[in-house]
C-alpha cells in the first residue's frame, strides 16, 4: 500500500518542474511558429487548440490540489485510509493528468513545426466545419501557411496549394448562375495574398516555375466570368506588373488567347451545338456568346493599355506578337490588327459602361489620383491608336485598310469621332521612338504618309454615307408607332377633362356651332425617326399634340367668352361667398379658367371638396379647365344650369386630308389622326415645303396629329361669368357682394343688373 505522505514533497517537486518548465517552453514554441511562418494568424491558432489551453488547465488544477494536499488537509473523523489520503490521490492523478496531456501538446507542436503536416490539419478541419466564419478562419490560417509550402523544395504539398485554390475555383464553376462565378471573399483575398507571396520571392523554385496557374484557372472558364472575377484578374495582374513579374502576364497572356480561341469561339445559329450535337444553336445563344466574347477582349484590350501606359514595351510587343509565326491571314486574337477591328474596337469601349463613369471601378491603374475615369479611357484608346499604327508597319500580317462603316447615323458620329481622336494622337505616338522600335517600317515616312491619307479617306465616306442615311434610310416602325402612340397618350390626357362636355350636338334655333380645328404638322430630320441616331430626339410627340391641344382649349375657351353673359368682378377672397348669394342646386354647373382650387382647399372654405372626377361646391360640380394661351376667360367662373351645358363631339379630318397626310386612326372616342411621313416618299407634300428647298426637305419626315371638334350652344341660355379680382394684379373695383342676386332673380325674377355688366 502506497503511503503518500513520505512522498508529497516529491510530487510537488515534480509538479513545481513541469509548472516551470512547460509554460517558457510553450510561449518559445508560438514565438517561433510565429517567426517560421511570418505569421501571427498561425501562431494564435496554436495557442487556441484544445490541448493547449487543456495543458493550462491542467496545470493550474494540479497547483491547486498539491497545494490542498499539504496546507489544507484535514483527517478523516472515521479513520479512513482512502479519504485520510484522497487529497494526495487527486494531486498524483492532476500530476499524471498534466505529464500525458503534455505530451500530447508536444505531438500538435511538432506538426505545426512540419508544414506539410500543418496544411493537411487546417484543411481537414476547414474541409469539416460548416459556417461562414470558420471556413473564413481556417482557409486565411492556410493561406498564411502556403508561402512557406510554395518556397519548399519538396513538390507535393507545393502542388497541394495550386489543387486547393483550383477546387475553390473549379467548384465556384460548377455553382455558378446567370450571374457568373461568385467566389466567397476570403478564397479572394487568400487569391491575391498568394500571388503577392509568390512575386515576393527571392527565388524561384520548380514547385511554382508554372508560376500564374492560379489566374489561368480562373479563365477556364470564360463563359462563366462576372464583374467580381474579372475584377480579381485585373488586380493579381497588376500586382505581377508591379512586382515586375513580365513573365507571369505572358504567361497569362498566351493562355487567354487560347481560351478566347477556343472556349469563346464564336457560335452561329442554326448550327448544331459542340458540346451537344443534338442541340441547335439559337439566336439567343449566340447574342450571349457575342456579349461574353466583347467583355473578355475589352479586359484584354485594357489590359494592354495599362502596360503601354507603364511604358513597358517590351512586354508590350511580347504581347502584340504572340503568334508571331503565325501566317499574314490569320486573325490575332485579342489584338485587333486591321482598320475595321480597330474601328470595332473603338465602337466596344464607346459603348462600354465599365469604361464610362466608374472605370477605375473595374480597370484601376496605378499612379492615377482624382477623378481617373476619362484618363483611362484615354489610355485604350492610346492603345488603339498604337494598333493603328501597327496597321501600317512590316508586321508579317495582311495590310488590311477596309473599313466597316456603320449603317446608323450615331454610328458614323462616333466613327467621325474616332477618326478625329486618331488623327489628334498620332504625332504623340509617331513621335515615340522607344514605342516605334517595337514595330517595323520599311519606309517610317511612307508609312505615316498612309495614315493620314486612310484617314481622310474615312471622313470623306463618312460624310457621304451620313447623307445617304438621312435621305434613304427607312424610318424604323417601332419609333414611329412609339411616338404616335404617345400622342395618343398626350391627347385623351388633356382631352380628359373635356369628357362631361361629350353629347350628341345640339340642332335646332337658337343653337349655334362652333369648330374646333386642332391640326398641327412638325418637319423632324429623318434621322429622328431611326435607330441609334446622331442627336438625340425627345418629346417630338408632345410637341406635335400640345399645339393641337392648345388650339381645341383656346377655342372652347373662346366660345365662353363670346357667350352672352351677366358678368360680376369680385374679389377672390369673396367668390365663394358671391356664389352662395346665387343660391346654386344640384341643376347648377360650375366651370372654372385657370383657377387654383386648392388654394381654397388649404382655407377650408366650408363646402368645398376634391373628389377623383374633380371638385365640389355643396352639391354643385365643378369643372376646371384650362383657358389657353390667351388670358380671355383667366381666373374666371361660369355658371349655368346643367341642362343648357354646350356639346361637345370630336370630327374626322376630311377624306382629302387622309389621304394627303396618310393618317391613321389613332383613337376611335376622339377620331385622332396622326401620322409620320418621309417627305421623300410623298411627292405631294414634298412640293408643299416652303422654308427648306427641295433637296434639303428630303432629310426630313412630317410629324402630324388631327384632332378636331365641333361644339354647340344655345345662345339664349343664362349664364353668369364671376372674374375674380386679385388685388396685386387686376387693376379696377370690385363688385360688391350685395350686388349678386339669386341665379333666377338675375334671369327671370326683374333682377336690378344693370347693362353694363352684360358682356357679348
Amino acid at each position: 500500500m502506497m503511503i503518500f505522505e513520505y512522498n508529497i514533497e516529491y510530487l510537488l517537486a515534480f509538479i513545481s518542474a513541469i509548472f516551470g518548465l512547460s509554460v517558457p517552453i510553450m510561449l518559445q514554441v508560438i514565438e517561433r511558429v510565429d517567426s517560421r511562418y511570418e505569421s501571427t494568424r498561425l501562431a494564435e491558432r496554436l495557442k487556441s487548440e484544445w490541448i493547449i489551453k487543456t495543458c493550462i488547465i491542467l496545470l493550474i488544477v494540479a497547483l491547486a490540489t498539491c497545494t490542498y494536499a499539504v496546507f489544507c488537509y484535514f483527517p478523516s473523523p472515521w479513520d479512513c485510509w482512502i479519504m485520510n489520503n484522497s487529497a494526495d490521490m487527486i494531486a498524483f492523478l492532476s500530476c499524471a493528468a498534466l505529464i500525458i496531456g503534455f505530451l500530447f501538446a508536444c505531438r500538435v507542436i511538432l506538426i505545426y513545426y512540419n508544414p506539410e503536416k500543418l496544411q493537411d490539419r487546417i484543411l481537414d478541419k476547414y474541409a469539416k466545419v460548416k459556417s461562414t466564419k470558420d471556413k473564413e478562419r481556417n482557409f486565411l490560417d492556410w493561406v498564411d501557411l502556403t508561402k512557406s509550402l510554395l518556397g519548399s523544395s519538396d513538390r507535393t504539398p507545393a502542388f497541394k496549394v495550386y489543387d486547393t485554390i483550383g477546387k475553390e475555383i473549379y467548384g465556384a464553376f460548377d455553382n455558378a448562375d446567370e450571374g457568373g462565378i461568385v467566389l466567397p471573399s476570403y478564397v479572394v483575398k487568400g487569391i491575391t495574398s498568394i500571388n503577392e507571396n509568390l512575386c515576393l520571392m527571392p527565388r524561384r523554385p520548380f514547385s511554382i516555375n508554372n508560376g500564374n496557374q492560379i489566374l489561368k484557372n480562373l479563365i477556364s472558364s470564360p463563359e462563366k466570368l462576372s464583374d467580381d472575377a474579372y475584377r480579381l484578374i485585373w488586380n493579381n495582374l497588376q500586382l505581377q506588373l508591379f512586382y515586375d513579374q513580365e513573365d507571369w502576364v505572358y504567361e497569362y497572356w498566351s493562355a487567354a488567347v487560347q481560351v478566347y480561341d477556343h472556349q469563346l469561339a464564336r457560335l452561329y445559329e442554326g448550327v448544331p451545338s459542340f458540346e451537344n450535337p443534338d442541340e441547335v444553336i439559337t439566336a439567343e445563344d449566340v447574342d450571349k456568346r457575342t456579349a461574353q466574347r466583347k467583355r473578355f477582349k475589352e479586359f484584354h484590350i485594357t489590359l494592354c493599355a495599362s502596360v503601354l501606359r507603364e511604358k513597358r514595351y517590351d512586354l508590350l510587343d511580347k504581347l502584340l506578337d504572340y503568334f508571331h509565326a503565325m501566317t499574314p491571314e490569320y486573325e490575332y486574337p485579342l489584338v485587333p490588327s486591321s482598320v475595321a477591328e480597330i474601328q470595332d474596337a473603338f465602337e466596344m469601349v464607346n459603348e462600354s459602361p465599365r469604361l464610362d463613369f466608374g472605370a477605375e471601378g473595374y480597370y484601376p491603374m496605378r499612379g492615377m489620383k482624382g477623378i481617373v475615369d476619362g484618363i483611362i479611357l484615354g489610355s485604350v484608346k492610346r492603345y488603339l491608336t498604337v494598333l493603328y499604327v501597327r496597321v501600317f508597319a512590316n508586321i508579317g500580317r495582311m495590310r488590311s485598310t477596309y473599313v466597316n462603316y456603320p449603317t446608323t447615323i450615331g454610328g458614323l458620329k462616333r466613327l467621325d469621332e474616332d477618326v478625329d481622336y486618331l488623327r489628334r494622337m498620332l504625332p504623340s505616338v509617331l513621335d515615340n521612338m522607344d514605342l516605334m522600335s517595337i514595330l517595323s517600317f520599311e519606309d517610317f515616312n511612307q508609312a505615316q504618309n498612309d495614315m493620314r491619307a486612310e484617314l481622310k479617306i474615312i471622313k470623306d465616306k463618312i460624310i457621304v454615307k451620313e447623307e445617304d442615311l438621312k435621305k434613304n434610310e427607312p424610318n424604323a416602325a417601332d419609333i414611329v408607332a412609339e411616338n404616335l402612340d404617345e400622342a395618343k397618350k398626350h391627347v385623351e390626357k388633356r382631352l380628359a377633362d373635356y369628357k362631361q362636355f361629350v353629347r350628341e350636338p345640339k340642332e335646332g334655333e337658337g343653337v349655334k356651332t362652333y369648330y374646333l380645328r386642332g391640326v398641327s404638322s412638325y418637319l423632324f430630320p429623318n434621322e429622328a425617326f431611326q435607330h441609334d441616331a446622331g442627336i438625340s430626339y425627345v418629346n417630338m410627340a408632345e410637341s406635335v399634340t400640345g399645339a393641337s391641344l392648345t388650339n381645341i382649349q383656346h377655342g372652347f375657351a373662346s366660345v365662353f367668352y363670346q357667350k352672352e353673359q351677366k358678368h360680376f368682378k369680385i374679389n377672390n377672397e369673396e367668390v365663394f361667398a358671391a356664389l352662395d348669394r346665387l343660391k346654386l342646386d344640384e341643376g347648377y354647373v360650375i366651370v372654372a379658367f385657370d383657377i387654383y382650387l386648392d388654394y381654397y382647399l388649404d382655407k377650408k372654405i366650408k363646402g368645398l371638396v376634391k373628389e377623383a372626377e374633380g371638385y365640389r361646391y355643396n352639391c354643385v360640380p365643378i369643372i376646371r379647365l384650362h383657358g389657353g394661351p390667351s388670358d380671355l376667360v383667366t381666373n374666371k367662373l361660369f355658371v349655368f344650369k346643367k341642362s343648357d351645358m354646350p356639346s361637345l363631339s370630336y370630327i374626322a379630318p376630311i377624306e382629302d386630308n387622309i389621304k394627303k397626310y396618310e393618317l391613321k386612326l389613332l383613337s376611335k372616342d376622339y377620331k385622332l389622326y396622326g401620322s409620320v411621313v418621309k417627305l421623300s416618299e410623298n411627292a405631294e407634300l414634298l412640293k408643299n415645303v416652303d422654308q427648306l428647298s427641295e433637296d434639303e426637305a428630303l432629310n426630313y419626315s412630317l410629324f402630324s396629329v388631327f384632332v378636331n371638334a365641333k361644339m354647340a350652344w344655345e345662345q339664349a341660355a343664362p349664364m353668369v361669368c364671376i372674374k375674380l379680382m386679385y388685388n396685386l394684379k387686376d387693376n379696377g373695383t370690385s363688385d360688391s357682394l350685395e350686388s349678386v342676386i339669386p341665379f333666377d332673380e338675375l334671369f327671370f325674377g326683374g333682377g336690378k343688373k344693370e347693362d353694363t355688366n352684360e358682356v357679348n
